[in-house]
């Protein structure tokens, strides 16, 4: 296993500093997800090439895009979610990534119809999408995430989907948040489908709602336990979004938190 930080966790900072914060806390690897302030990762000119990160001594393990596949099709954070596809799979070839991070299901799902129905639409499309990244090596990721966060539901669309560069990011939130999941159960259950692992620290039951890392349940001991045993040997990485109300901590800490908590179990 290996550490690893979104740009969600830094939102606002350049691919620079952020690489430079990195590795002054001994991490080698990053999730592309905001480079300051925006998005459109392909039109930022500082990624134009992977300059920033091998002067850095930063790989880039991949993109987190804001891609969505829907029963109806793919959408994102602009008009259009198939062209924002294509574009976040060029730049993630470019950089040397390996994966595009991806969402899936309608919002709406429960108004419309039998989940099986929805979930072999969007299988359909998902398909489709692996087969465009096929050429490049690049694995396309679902999120547990919204409306596909248990187990059971992400478990379904990778059926439906039926291709090798399909596979389940593990948001460790969501499945215990909306499906009420033990870390455990998660992790079994997705054993053979799960190939990268975010975390973010958040406070116990009834709302789970996000805290400064380390001051939240996440034990980095009991996490890097249970991933090894169902032999996870991706990256781990931390997307802590600032806390809604307060709008802090600041990256900092919570990164500095972070690789401390994991750095003796994960020696990587």
């Amino acid at each position: 296993m290996r550490l690893s930080v979104s740009t969600l966790t830094c939102p606002v900072w350049d691919a620079a500093k952020a690489c430079s914060f990195l590795r002054s806390v001994g991490i080698q690897h990053v999730d592309l997800r905001s480079i300051a302030g925006r998005t459109d990762l392909w039109d930022i000119e500082e990624l134009a090439s992977d300059a920033v990160f091998r002067e850095n001594g930063v790989t880039v393990d991949g993109i987190s895009t804001s891609v969505r596949i829907g029963s109806d099709g793919v959408t994102g954070s602009t008009a259009d979610g198939e062209q924002e596809f294509e574009q976040c799979l060029e730049l993630c070839a470019r950089l040397g990534g390996t994966y595009l991070r991806v969402f899936a299901g309608d919002k709406d799902a429960a108004d419309g119809p039998a989940p099986a129905e929805v979930f072999e639409r969007i299988g359909r499309t998902y398909r489709k999408l692996c087969g465009r990244a096929d050429a490049s090596g690049i694995d396309v990721l679902v999120e547990t995430h919204d409306v596909v966060s248990s187990s059971a539901d992400v478990l379904s669309l990778i059926a439906a989907a039926d291709h090798a560069r399909a596979g389940i990011v593990w948001d460790v939130r969501h499945p215990l948040r909306h499906a009420r999941e033990s870390f455990e159960y998660t992790a079994e259950k997705l054993r053979d489908v799960v190939r990268l692992v975010h975390v973010k620290d958040f406070a116990g039951p009834p709302d789970y709602e996000l805290v400064e890392f380390g001051t939240g349940i996440i034990d980095a001991e009991k996490l890097v336990s249970i991933l090894t045993s169902v032999g996870y040997d991706g990256s781990i990485v931390l997307e802590q979004p600032r806390v809604a109300s307060t709008g802090k901590p600041a990256p900092e800490p919570n990164i500095t938190q972070f690789a401390a908590a994991f750095r003796p179990h994960v020696p990587r």
